[in-house]
């Protein structure tokens, strides 16, 4: 460090001033101010389950981030029959840069970030959970609040707020109000750039920006409609003779950006600019709000880590490492105000998931307050006005039987067709009466379905209009107006055609409501599409029918599913999934709960619906019938938990919060002794000794001593002692089919639940799930052995990326870990099976940084699997070893020693050789291990009398060109041979493409 000169800047003396309330320059605080108070004596409009949030039409999810703070999720729209729409995948503010306008030092480089929140009425706070500098995790109590208001708010030093609105809007506002950063002043000097707040000192003035980073999901479905970007400038039209006689004309100009170049856009008062996201129906127009241009050079500093400043709209494909237009850590980003221009290119738009990346800002001469914001909102309507509910059924009802009225009356006036229009009013006559039945029904049905109900009269509403439209024209008898209102015959007929159509429907939908089971027919409506009305009719039984009749109408919806996607698709669509999970939950029967469990198991077979069923709160209910339900319903939910975990990771998390995990080790360990002597010798934590004083509590005096640990625990929940002994002997009498089938699912089940999930492969660690993994991978056999065995290899997968839980769960002196490494040693040296062998190769494999080095006994396995006669088996057993001797393992030199020791070489280049004409990918891998011995063991012999010099040098010339990251590794490995192996020159040149 050079010292390169002192300047004194001198002292100036301030006269001391106090701003706390009461005592500003001598002022008294306001009186004439009543106090406002926001009551909700019936508590929110909103709902809250854990981070999901659910008001008025709108449902997201929100999370905090220690940089961006509040972040929303999943953002979707509640339209009527359309259902969910999404709106947004990810909202949040990533970056703010306060720049300030003073030349002085240190100004001309500084820069400074706030936040802060203000709530008023009924609030709900959430928690948030940040990583500490220890690597701990620290609590910020009460850090986001949510409540409602009516647009109106109080605040006092920050206050920065997201908002969605009743009309389908979504803001942002941010009120700048922060703690002055403040300069001296000689006496008698005036500063033009800040301003004077006391006597000897001033504020700068300065600007905020603020960037907004916006995935959105208008309508879109990746891979059949994704969103594009249109701008929209308002223009004159200009002065002609016919164009624009009266000189008023302008008109709206859209522009699809196509390109990352195109989309670098600045707003434009004079054009009232805007970008509108358009997704498959609807659009969400994106305003300037408050906004200007950084004031400063092209040179100033602050540009050179915030060139992003210089546009006001970016919009780039979406990429998940690109969360920041700053970098990771702008402080230390080296990069000049033209790369991050340069970082962009051609790339098209068009067909892709794309990002945003907007700024509004605010230009300060110190003020009290300054607010400034940036909102979107929908450009395309929904199916109804956002604002406005859905009409009630009464009201739809009510409606269309003035409508039917009308009809009757204009065809009682009519002065000519009167044979036609008398037959017309009976017609409408048994639909207004089929009608007032409908309502009555409705009235005396607590839960109506109305799926069809709505669909069919709003058909009936159709037809009767034009039935109205028809016999007002025969209300007049003059001779020039019948001229200019002819009706025929034909008209009539088509007409009476379409009201005996909807008769025909009304009189289907009053059988299905009153009928007994299920209704088969098919009603006119339906005529093109039979499957729709099954639907209706079984959805209808669910919701509203008898116990017998729900079952058998569950049971046919499951039929339906099993056959085509489509099917499952109208399911879903009119509205199936509540009354099925309200079945699964009443628990009103064993049967009607495995009926559900099944049907909502063959629904949920792919992403999109299994989404739907969480956003339905699908998985409270899931697990809290998992939990406490005879064992033949638990078999079916344990498969639909497993189905639902495999297909979707939010799911996963979903079933991770609900704590599932729980309920399925207790049922995977029953009939298993788990307190095995071998296995209890570790000293037990302290927070184990509070889970066992918990359990005993419970317990109390029960002399059952011998219950597995998980049973007790989990029955904690103040149900009866009663209930629990019952529920213990319904499943003593089950037979061992039955208990082996539910043991079978729930080891999938788990296996698909830890898979690339770190919560759930930690509940599981954290109880006795390990313990009871190794029991049943020591004593069982089949489906149920091999299922156990995959969910250890999920989790150690994830230890393998997880420091923190690989130390926990993984320690070598832990007695689940030693169990479980026992077994999976046992599985590779006795076990003959394939299927078997490789989760186990794998799991051993992603635990190689757990064992010392002295740990001789797992490598030796290892080794003898490279000789192995199933290609496959010998693959993963050298990958396990790669992970054994890459430089990433702190024991990679003894753990290679002892692969050498062991006698590995022989069998590594056997395997070289097969995989070189049968397993390209395994091939890589052999090589790859055989580089990192020649790296840490370069000087054995058995490299040497294998050639392995030679074997490298071989493979290098393909493998380089396809893996360029193994360019280096094979350079060092090859080189490390050259040293040490006679005949090789040290100075030789080897060609490595």
């Amino acid at each position: 460090m050079k010292n390169r000169g002192i300047e004194d800047m001198e002292l100036v003396m301030v006269d001391a001033w106090n701003f706390t309330p009461g005592e500003t320059r001598g002022g008294v605080d306001r009186r004439d101010v009543t106090p406002l108070q926001i009551l909700q004596p019936q508590g929110p409009s909103f709902r809250v389950n854990g981070y999901f949030v659910k008001w008025q039409k709108w449902n997201f999810r929100i999370r905090f981030t220690p940089r961006e703070g509040l972040v929303l999720y999943s953002v979707a729209y509640v339209d009527g029959s359309r259902g969910r729409r999404p709106v947004a995948h990810r909202l949040s503010f990533v970056e703010m840069v306060a720049q300030y306008g003073d030349p002085n030092d240190p100004l001309y480089r500084k820069n400074a970030f706030d936040a802060g929140e203000d709530g008023l009425g009924y609030i709900k706070y959430f928690d948030a959970h940040v990583t500490n500098f220890t690597g701990g995790v620290e609590t910020i109590e009460n850090c986001v609040c949510l409540h409602e208001e009516d647009h109106g708010i109080l605040w006092k030093h920050q206050d920065s707020r997201s908002g969605l609105a009743q009309d389908g809007k979504i803001e942002a506002e941010a009120k700048l109000t922060g703690i002055l950063s403040l300069g001296a002043l000689q006496p008698g000097e005036v500063r033009k750039y800040g301003t004077v707040i006391a006597p000897g000192l001033y504020a700068p003035i300065h600007q905020h920006f603020f960037v907004a980073r916006m995935d959105m999901s208008v309508d879109c479905k990746p891979g059949l409609a994704y969103n594009q970007v249109v701008e929209v400038n308002v223009k004159a039209e200009q002065s002609g003779e016919k164009t624009n006689v009266h000189h008023n004309a302008f008109y709206a100009e859209e522009t699809l950006l196509r390109t990352e170049m195109q989309a670098m856009r600045d707003c434009n008062p004079s054009t009232s600019r805007h970008w509108i996201v358009t997704g498959e129906l609807t659009g969400y127009m994106l305003g300037p709000g408050s906004n200007c241009l950084p004031f400063a050079g092209s040179g100033a500093k602050f540009l050179r880590r915030a060139a992003f400043l210089k546009h006001n709209l970016w919009v780039t494909p979406y990429a998940c490492h690109e969360m920041f237009p700053g970098g990771e850590f702008p402080e230390q980003n080296p990069c000049s105000g033209k790369d991050w221009l340069h970082g962009l290119s051609r790339i098209g738009l068009l067909k892709k998931l794309i990002l945003f990346f907007g700024r509004f800002s605010a230009f300060l001469l110190v003020v009290v307050v300054s607010p400034l914001s940036a909102k979107t909102s929908q450009s395309s309507t929904f199916m109804a006005a956002p604002e406005n509910d859905e009409k009630s059924l009464h009201q739809e009802l009510s409606l269309i039987i003035l409508l039917a009225d009308r009809v009757i009356k204009s065809a009682q006036e009519a002065e000519c067709s009167k044979l036609d229009c008398a037959d017309l009013a009976k017609q409408v006559d048994r639909l207004s009466q089929m009608l007032r039945s409908t309502v009555r029904i409705a009235a005396t049905t607590q839960s109506l379905y109305d799926r069809p109900v709505r669909r069919i009269v709003a058909d009936v509403a159709k037809n009767l209009d034009r039935a109205l439209t028809l016999v007002r024209k025969c209300k007049h008898s003059g001779v020039l107006r019948q001229v200019f209102s002819i009706t025929t015959t034909a008209d009539f007929r088509k007409v009476s055609n379409l009201l005996e159509s909807s008769i025909g429907d009304m009189k289907w939908l009053l059988s299905v409501f009153e009928s007994d089971g299920a209704n088969l027919s098919l009603p006119p409506i339906a005529s093109n599409d039979p499957i729709l009305s099954w639907v209706w009719s079984y959805i209808a039984t669910i919701q509203m029918g008898q116990l017998r009749d729900r079952i058998d109408a569950a049971n046919s919806l499951a039929s339906l599913a099993r056959d085509n996607d489509r099917n499952k698709k109208i399911i879903v669509d009119e509205g199936g999934l509540t009354p099925l999970l309200k079945l699964l939950k009443e628990g009103s029967s064993p049967d009607a709960q495995v009926a559900a469990a099944n049907a909502l198991f063959h629904i949920a077979t792919d992403l999109e619906r299994v989404r739907i069923i969480i956003d339905l709160m699908g998985i409270s209910v899931v697990v809290s019938v998992l939990g406490d339900s005879p064992m033949r319903v638990q078999t079916s939910v344990v498969k639909l938990v497993s189905e639902m975990a495999g297909l979707d990771p939010v799911a996963q998390e979903e079933f991770g919060r609900e704590n599932v995990t729980r309920p399925l080790v207790s049922l995977l360990s029953m009939d298993t002794v788990l307190d095995d002597p071998k296995v209890q010798t570790g000293k037990p934590s302290i927070h184990n000794l509070v889970q066992i004083n918990k359990e005993l509590a419970v317990k109390g005096s029960n002399p059952n001593s011998r219950s597995s640990s998980f049973s007790s625990h989990y029955h904690s929940d103040g149900s009866s002692r009663g209930a629990h002994y019952r529920k213990e002997r319904d499943r003593e009498a089950e037979s061992p089919e039955v208990k082996l089938e539910l043991k079978v699912g729930c080891a999938e089940a788990l296996w698909k639940l830890c898979k690339e999930c770190l919560l759930n492969s930690r509940k599981v660690t954290e109880t006795k799930g390990l313990i009871c993994l190794a029991k049943i991978i020591e004593t069982e056999v089949g489906e149920l052995q091999l299922n156990c065995l995959m969910t250890v290899m999920e989790i150690a997968a994830v230890a393998e990326s997880n420091p923190d839980l690989r130390r926990a769960a993984f320690k070598p002196t832990s007695p689940a870990a030693k169990a479980v490494l026992d077994q999976l040693l046992r599985v590779i040296q006795e076990e003959s099976s394939q299927e078997l062998q490789i989760p186990a190769i794998k799991a051993i494999g992603s635990l190689a940084r757990t064992f010392p080095a002295r740990e001789t006994r797992i490598v030796g396995p290892l080794v003898a699997r490279l000789g192995n006669g199933d290609v496959d088996v010998a693959t993963e057993a050298a990958i396990a070893l790669g992970k054994f001797v890459s430089t990433d393992n702190f024991n990679c030199v003894e753990h290679s020693k002892t692969i050498i020791e062991f006698d590995g070489v022989p069998s590594l280049m056997r395997l070289l050789r097969t995989t070189d004409r049968i397993n390209e990918q395994g091939h890589v891998n052999c090589l790859v291990l055989l580089c990192y011995l020649a790296l840490h063991v370069g000087n054995s012999k058995a490299l040497e009398q294998a050639r392995a010099l030679n074997t490298l040098e071989g493979g290098a010339r393909s493998v380089v060109a396809q893996y360029p990251d193994l360019r280096d590794l094979f350079a060092k490995s090859m080189h490390n041979l050259t040293l040490y192996q006679a005949g090789a020159h040290p100075h030789r040149q080897t060609y490595i493409p």
